[in-house]
C-alpha cells in the first residue's frame, strides 16, 4: 500500500488511509490518516466513502475486503465498480469461482457487471472510466 500511496502522491494525487489504530505504527506518515478502532469500522468507512474499489493481489485481508464490497452491493443494491488487478493471472481462479456461482444461480448474475478483471494497471483506469451498472441494479 505504501508503494501505491507514494506513486499517487508523486503523480499529484492525494491519499487518505483508513487505518485501524493497531496498525498506525506501520502507516506512511506522509498519508492523511483516518484512524478506526476496529477492522470492521475501517471497512464500513471505506464502503461509505469510496466511489470504486481496486483489488491488488493480496492475502486474506484483501479477500475479506473484496467479499465485503460484493455483499454490501447486493444488500444495498448500490454496486460500485470492483476492479481486480489480475497481475500474472492472480485472480483467475477467483473469477472461475464467481462464474461457477453465477452459472449455478448461487449468486444473482446481475452483479457480474460490477466485478471487473484488469490484466494491467492501464486496464484498471479504462475499467473505472467506462463502468456502468448492470440492468436492474439501481
Amino acid at each position: 500500500m505504501k508503494v501505491i500511496a507514494t506513486a499517487v502522491r508523486t503523480a499529484g494525487g492525494s491519499v487518505t488511509g483508513i487505518i485501524p489504530r493497531v496498525f498506525q505504527s506501520l502507516a506512511d506518515p506522509d498519508v492523511h490518516q483516518i484512524l478506526t478502532d476496529t477492522l470492521q469500522d475501517r471497512k464500513r468507512l471505506m464502503l461509505e466513502n469510496a466511489d470504486a474499489f481496486v483489488a491488488f493481489p493480496g492475502g486474506f485481508g484483501t479477500l475479506d475486503e473484496i467479499t465485503e464490497v460484493i455483499v454490501d452491493a447486493v444488500i444495498r443494491s448500490s454496486p460500485k465498480p470492483l476492479v481486480f488487478l489480475n497481475l500474472d493471472g492472480f485472480y483467475d481462479a477467483l473469477f472461475q469461482h464467481f462464474d461457477a456461482m453465477f452459472s449455478r444461480k448461487l449468486a444473482d448474475h446481475r452483479y457480474r457487471s460490477m466485478l471487473i478483471c484488469a490484466d494491467c494497471p492501464e486496464d484498471v483506469f479504462t475499467a473505472l472510466d467506462t463502468f456502468t451498472v448492470g440492468p436492474g441494479l439501481l
